[in-house]
């Protein structure tokens, strides 16, 4: 049995081996230097203690219980681990009643305030009543005189409108003569659009023309007023008119594309047209036979055309534009008329509407203050019961904030000792816990950290939910029993349990 066991030797770890861990260890909890060094020396001796106690233990009861150093990482563990989450769990606590004082403080403070504003409306509510009603006596009379001026103004415009409807049928009838003329003039447009920069230029580059791109030059011509040159006829017999090369120097000019452009097609002096109608007549000058022999002059061909055309649709039109203008002129003067009336029948509904408005401005801060009034009223009302209600609890809520703000300084101190307890005390009964706790406290105190004079297992670490929810499971009520589970529940490691009465469950 010997050879088959190996026996674990536990050797006390040094005073300074113990302190150098807990230094390495508590450097990032954000203590102050002073009150670090002290807790690091208070780690130590608890593990000194802790050894002392447990050869107490075994003198006066004859039982064993080891102090490992694993105990000592414990007790380091368990206090970085509830250090923190106890000072929320204060910290957050006392913040709450601070909040619960501050609405019962403010709460007294706003009931003044609204004593205050109650009494500066009431007066006000009185004056603005009266305003409402001298606004609706105005606006009764308003009404009437406007209705009267309405009436008449609507009449005039009845009247009015119907000179416009008449007008506006003949122009109507204007704009439909006119309609059937326009399309002559589109195609006036589209012919000038259709010439380019490279239909010029294949026109330049001819040096011997044919004979329908010399016809449709000879009309530009005619229609730019260039004289022709005295050439030989071929018979030799007199002299004939040459439009080629007076055309030739016309399509070299840099403007010549502009020229056509700019053509004052409203103004073709009547000799003009008796010449250009000798051409347009001619069954050689149509477009489909001078596209055959050249594709850029057909552009000049329509252009020619599409003058004559202007020319005599324009002289259809003139008269028709000319009724036309006078109907404009007579319906401009018709309706001018008309919006002064329309202007003063604005002008009347206008202060209508204003009057109108102002009623409304008037009668919704009526409403208004009446609103606040009543609210004001009903603020006071819960105000006083909730400051009947809740004035007992102000001096307990002043005393718990109190209570908490010196739990929250003796955190430290506390759940030092509190962790020292559940690192070390498992084992132990009542009497060894009071005086090592008892011990713990004074030592603690004395190193100047902060802690309370009484130190509870239960006031520090325990839930009351969760020590009732123990309770109702079975877990005796005695503090004993309570302690055991608070520190089996906030122990890292798993708990070996004495348990002959089988309540460990």
């Amino acid at each position: 049995l010997v050879n088959c066991c190996t026996i674990d030797w536990f050797f006390p770890w040094p005073a300074e081996g113990l302190i150098a861990v807990a230094q390495q260890a508590l450097t990032t909890i954000g203590l102050e230097p002073k009150i670090a060094d002290s807790v690091v020396d208070q780690c130590m001796q608890f593990q000194v203690q802790a050894q002392d106690l447990s050869l107490r233990f075994l003198t006066e009861v004859n039982r064993f219980n080891y102090v490992t150093p694993t105990s000592y990482l414990e007790l380091i563990s368990t206090f970085k681990n509830l250090l923190n989450v106890k000072a929320d769990e204060v910290g957050q606590q006392k913040r709450r009643y601070e909040v619960g004082l501050g609405k019962l403080l403010s709460c007294a403070d706003n009931v003044a305030i609204m004593e205050v504003e109650l009494t500066e409306l009431q007066p006000v509510l009185v004056v603005k009543t009266r305003e409402v009603e001298e606004l609706i006596v105005e606006l009764d009379r308003e009404s009437a005189d406007a209705a009267v001026t309405k009436e008449k103004c609507a009449a005039d415009e009845a009247v009015a409108k119907a000179e416009a409807d008449t007008t506006n049928e003949m122009k109507a009838s204007c704009e439909a003569d006119l309609a059937e003329a326009l399309p002559a003039l589109d195609a006036a447009v589209s012919a000038l659009k259709s010439l380019t920069k490279g239909d010029i230029t294949e026109m330049k580059s001819m040096k011997t023309p044919p004979k329908g791109v010399k016809l449709v030059m000879e009309g530009v011509c005619v229609l730019l007023e260039i004289k022709p040159e005295k050439i030989a006829s071929e018979d030799g017999k007199g002299k004939v008119n040459d439009y080629w090369k007076p055309s030739q120097k016309l399509l070299g000019e840099s403007v010549f594309m502009q020229r056509l452009l700019d053509y004052d097609k409203e103004n073709i002096p009547p000799a003009v047209i008796v010449q250009i109608k000798t051409y347009v007549a001619n069954p050689e000058f149509m477009p489909a036979v001078i596209e055959k022999q050249s594709k850029a002059a057909t552009g000049l061909c329509k252009w020619v055309r599409a003058m004559e055309v202007y020319d005599r649709v324009a002289k259809v039109v003139e008269p028709k534009r000319l009724m036309l203008k006078k109907a404009e002129e007579d319906l401009s003067v018709m309706m001018a008329d008309l919006k002064v009336k329309q202007d003063l029948l604005k002008a009347v509904l206008d202060k209508i509407a204003q009057l109108e408005a102002n009623f409304k401005d008037a009668n919704d801060n009526k409403v208004s203050l009446a609103n606040q009034v009543d609210m004001c009223e009903k603020k006071l009302i819960r105000a006083g019961k909730l400051i009947s209600g809740l004035g007992g609890e102000r001096t307990r809520w002043t005393e718990n904030v109190k209570l908490l703000g010196e739990e929250f300084v003796n955190v430290t101190g506390d759940v030092l000792i509190s962790s020292s307890f559940v690192a070390y005390l498992g084992v132990f009964s009542s009497e060894y816990r009071d005086s090592y706790i008892a011990q713990a406290i004074q030592d603690v105190r004395g190193k100047g950290i902060p802690g309370s004079a009484t130190v509870s297992l239960e006031k520090v670490l325990g839930n009351a939910v969760q020590i009732r929810d123990w309770n109702i499971a079975g877990l005796p009520r005695d503090s004993l029993s309570t302690d055991n589970a608070i520190m089996m529940s906030k122990s890292r490691r798993w708990p070996l349990m004495i348990d002959p009465q089988g309540q460990a469950n």
